[in-house]
């Protein structure tokens, strides 16, 4: 945080670059909730976590995606 040349941070482990194949979703919600609240705002003004989650069921058509 204290790093951070902007004012707002990730505290994840994960990068985009490295959410994985497996457990994707739960890893990029996992990266989203840790980001700082001002940036968390946006995604959920945006509603992206649903976007994702609909876009990936009408690219795979794995309902389980909205488990």
């Amino acid at each position: 945080r204290s790093t951070a040349e902007y004012p707002f941070y990730n505290t994840s482990e994960y990068s985009l670059g490295t959410l994985g194949s497996t457990k994707t979703r739960r890893n990029l919600e996992d990266y989203i909730a840790l980001f700082s609240d001002n940036a968390r705002a946006i995604f959920e003004e945006f509603e992206f976590g649903n976007t994702v989650i609909v876009r990936c069921y009408l690219a795979t058509g794995d309902i389980q995606l909205f488990h």
